[in-house]
């Protein structure tokens, strides 16, 4: 309620919300059989219209003791926490320190991060990296080569490799459904196999686009496969047809 006082919410609307969160209480149902009534300490029920709004009140502030160099990204519940220097002991510093202001501050608001899911990546360009030592909760975060954030892969070296090929092997699979309906016997439709090359292939080629269009031009090349096979199947082309060929028939 704090968080939803700092907003200027007052009024009916407040205790409405108020209302709302307190004196929850529900049980867990397998088959047949019902738990215990537990009470809802924390969270927000779930499956309620207004339940994320309130979530993402709750968790707006959860970077508001930063300190200076150490920046955030924060989307619903997937936070980062990054900063730059030449120094890696300054990186790590400010990097610890920020983890325990962020780590206190969920204790006092009841939230916890998972450690499973926390990770340290260091991107550099020079040889052999020092690994950063971050700890939260005591535990050492597991340093890693690359991490998936909000669906795009990020590798240390910013090179995209590992983005790539998940790409291209998502997209590839999807292409098995144009691959079924091109057949004749199934009544083979030109139009409509552009409509789902255009709904279930380019959107996943699209998507992260602005970062990944930095990598180099032989890695990019990887995704040329998917096109062309595209073409391959919208002219009727044998599988093992030159690829510029089929640029210029397309």
């Amino acid at each position: 309620m704090k968080a939803v006082h700092s907003l200027g919410i007052r009024g009916n609307m407040a205790l409405y919300i108020k209302n709302f969160l307190s004196d929850r209480s529900f049980r867990t149902r397998v088959a047949n059989t019902l738990s215990d009534v537990h009470i809802q300490e924390e969270c927000v029920p779930q499956g309620s219209v207004i339940s994320r709004t309130l979530f993402l009140i709750a968790i707006n502030n959860i970077t508001s003791n930063l300190p200076p160099y150490v920046k955030s990204i924060l989307y619903v519940d997937n936070l980062v926490l990054y900063t730059s220097s030449s120094r890696a002991a300054a990186m790590e510093r400010r990097l610890q320190m920020a983890i325990e202001r962020t780590a206190e501050w969920c204790t006092k608001n009841g939230f916890t991060f998972s450690q499973t899911k926390t990770v340290a990546v260091r991107f550099y360009r020079g040889k052999n990296p020092h690994d950063l030592r971050l700890l939260l909760y005591g535990q050492l975060i597991t340093p890693k080569e690359s991490t998936s954030y909000l669906g795009i892969i990020f590798d240390n070296r910013l090179e995209w490799n590992h983005h790539i090929a998940s790409v291209k092997e998502d997209c590839m699979k999807k292409m098995n459904i144009l691959k079924n309906i091109s057949r004749k016997t199934r009544g083979f439709d030109r139009i409509t196999l552009l409509r789902l090359y255009r709904a279930l292939i380019i959107p996943k080629l699209d998507y992260g686009c602005e970062a990944y269009a930095s990598a180099k031009d032989r890695t990019l090349a990887k995704l040329d496969p998917v096109h062309n096979c595209v073409i391959r199947l919208h002219r009727c082309f044998q599988v093992f047809s030159r690829s510029k060929p089929l640029h210029r028939e397309w």
